[in-house]
C-alpha cells in the first residue's frame, strides 16, 4: 500500500515537472532558482492532545498555519533580511502575556494559573518526555534563559516549586492545573530529582 502510494506521488510529481518544462520561455535551472508564477511556502504545525474518553480515541488539536510568499525574482531580496529583526519582539515576557490573556478568556485568572503551572512544573521532572518536556522546561522555568527583569512572582512561582514542592498557595486563585490537561505524574519513575511528568496521555 504505502508502494503504491510513493509510486502515485512520484508519477504526479514528474507530470508536473513535464508541464512546466513544455512551457515556451522557462528553463530548468531558473525554475529552481525562482519558481514560475506566484509561489509561497506553507508551513503547518499542529499539537494534538488525548481526551481521557472511554471506547474512543478523540484528540483536541490546536493547528497553526503561516504561508510565506516566495521571490520569483532576485530584486525581491531585502537586506538585513526581515527575520532578524521579526526575533527582536519575542522574549519570556511577552509570551507569558500572550498566555495570561488566552487562559483569561476561558474565565480564569491568567497570571495566577500560569504562576501555579510554573510552580508545578518545577516540582517535578520533565526529564523523560523528548522535545515536548524540554519546551514545556524551558517555557515554565523562567531561570532558564537570561535574566529578563521579569516581575519577582515569576521567580517566586519557581522557587516555591523547587523548595517546597507544594503549590496550595496558587491554587486558591486558579482552581485548575494547566498541567494536568496535558501531563500525567508517573510515580514510578527511577529519577533521582523525583517525581517525573509523562506528558501525553
Amino acid at each position: 500500500m504505502f508502494l503504491t502510494r510513493w509510486l502515485c506521488f512520484t508519477v504526479v510529481v514528474l507530470c508536473q515537472f513535464i508541464i512546466i518544462w513544455c512551457q515556451p520561455g522557462i528553463s530548468f535551472p531558473n525554475l529552481i532558482h525562482f519558481p514560475y508564477g506566484s509561489p509561497y511556502m506553507g508551513l503547518i504545525i499542529a499539537v494534538a492532545t488525548p481526551l481521557d474518553l472511554q471506547n474512543i480515541d478523540a484528540f483536541v488539536a490546536w493547528s497553526f498555519e503561516a504561508s510565506y510568499n516566495l521571490p520569483t525574482n532576485q530584486t525581491n531580496f531585502t537586506y538585513p533580511p526581515i527575520l532578524s529583526r521579526a526575533f527582536d519582539f519575542i522574549s519570556r515576557k511577552s509570551l507569558y502575556e500572550v498566555v495570561e490573556t488566552r487562559i483569561a478568556k476561558f474565565g480564569y485568572e491568567g497570571k495566577q494559573c500560569l504562576l501555579r503551572a510554573i510552580c508545578e512544573a518545577t516540582a517535578y521532572t520533565f526529564d523523560h518526555n523528548g522535545v515536548l518536556g524540554d519546551l514545556l522546561h524551558l517555557v515554565l522555568r523562567p531561570t532558564s534563559s537570561e535574566n529578563e527583569h521579569l516581575p519577582a512572582d515569576y521567580t517566586e512561582a519557581e522557587k516555591i516549586g523547587e523548595e517546597n514542592a507544594n503549590c496550595t498557595k496558587y491554587t486558591e486563585r486558579c482552581p485548575v492545573s494547566l498541567l494536568d490537561m496535558i501531563t500525567k505524574l508517573d510515580e514510578n519513575s527511577d529519577t533521582d530529582t523525583g517525581t517525573d511528568i509523562a506528558t501525553g496521555s
